[in-house]
């Protein structure tokens, strides 16, 4: 299936969620060099359409921009809503506390509210997208945002109350996952959410920075334990490659060996060891 607008040509790789009044695709740029992957929202419902329009509009830079929105399009009765996409690599999956000192997760809880702070999104998308993780850590542990949300549960009410109080949820699991819970920036996080007691993004940061502990040296056991942490995905495909060599080697030899019968260079594995020194083992 292939969608175009004035601007680009998007083919449809693969679909995120599809609902009665709307779907939401990963797709391809046709129309350029690089096929840029996208997410696209089809909007069938003319009242969603509506509700986002007014939402995006409100949330309107000065220069008529929609904040992170590519475009938006109509063809026929559908409406298209055209956002990044950048391959996923879940905040919970990747984050890997154990192997990490206690500056270096606060440094990515700080990464997480910035994220949140330059989205460009109005606050009842980026609720939803704090409210489903759809967070990604990079491998230099910056953050990037998907945005393949549920619109069925948008509500336009939420604010920026609403998406810190989720946002800070999300750092306390981080920490208490990292068995840090008595660093000083959990207890204050822990308190506070339970409180609700943020209101917006800044005052979240101002305690996540504040109290993060002085940075420190990293001992070599957690060095090397992070290391591999963080390449076990390249260590593991070394590892398949070097065993499926193996195997193969192994499958040659003994297939040349029943169809050919016995062959005279597998003899080195073993002639070698019929004399040792001056004694023949004959």
């Amino acid at each position: 299936m292939i969608y175009e607008s004035e601007n680009a040509k998007y083919e449809v790789l693969s679909t995120v969620l599809s609902t009665e009044d709307f779907d939401v695709f990963i797709c391809a740029d046709m129309s350029g060099e690089n096929r840029s992957k996208y997410t696209v929202f089809l909007v069938r419902s003319h009242e969603l359409i509506k509700r986002l329009l007014v939402m995006l509009d409100v949330n309107a830079t000065p220069d008529g921009s929609n904040g992170v929105m590519i475009e938006s399009f109509s063809t026929g009765r559908d409406h298209f809503f055209v956002f990044p996409y950048r391959q996923e690599r879940a905040l919970d999956k990747f984050f890997v506390g154990e192997g990490m000192s206690i500056n270096q997760c606060e440094t990515i809880c700080c990464n997480v509210i910035l994220a949140c702070i330059t989205s460009g999104l109005p606050y009842p998308l980026l609720y939803l997208i704090l409210k489903h993780r759809l967070v990604n850590l990079s491998r230099d542990d910056s953050i990037y945002l998907s945005y393949g949300v549920d619109l069925s549960e948008l509500d336009e009410k939420v604010g920026e109350r609403e998406c810190v109080v989720c946002c800070a949820e999300i750092l306390t699991d981080l920490l208490e996952r990292a068995s840090y819970e008595k660093a000083i920036s959990y207890q204050i996080l822990m308190k506070k959410s339970a409180n609700k007691s943020y209101a917006q993004f800044i005052e979240l940061y101002r305690d996540v920075r504040i109290a993060s502990a002085p940075e420190g040296k990293i001992g070599i056991f957690k060095r090397i334990k992070k290391f591999f942490s963080r390449h076990s995905d390249l260590f593991f495909r070394i590892l398949f490659v070097l065993c499926s060599i193996v195997a193969i080697v192994a499958l040659v030899m003994l297939l040349s060996n029943l169809f050919f019968g016995d062959q005279p260079w597998l003899r080195i594995f073993y002639n070698n060891f019929k004399v040792i020194g001056t004694q023949s083992l004959e």
